[in-house]
């Protein structure tokens, strides 16, 4: 994928951690997630049988990996789109 302006930005903004937010509602959805994958560990390590059981937890954590790049392009886009129409209702505004 060949990197636009906005991408570049994206990608500065989030190696500044600039997108660090301190938001109650979200840091509250990062506890669940943390709770529900140590109850998901927990379940597997005592009730799934041995023989399947690293294999499972390997396919868990490429899910977990999949989801998290999905989410990352997904966030990129969300930032350029915004720009993007920001910039146009920005343009609109000032024409008249």
């Amino acid at each position: 994928m060949e990197k636009n302006a906005l991408c570049m930005l994206f990608e500065k903004m989030e190696e500044d951690e600039m997108f660090k937010f301190k938001d109650e509602e979200l840091m509250d959805w990062e506890q669940e997630f943390r709770d529900r994958s140590d109850k998901l560990t927990l379940f597997i390590g005592t009730r799934i049988h041995p023989k399947i059981r690293k294999k499972l937890i390997f396919l868990l954590n490429e899910y977990k990996e999949a989801k998290s790049e999905y989410c990352a392009i997904q966030n990129r886009l969300y930032f350029e789109s915004g720009i993007k129409i920001g910039a146009n209702l920005n343009n609109s505004l000032h024409k008249n």
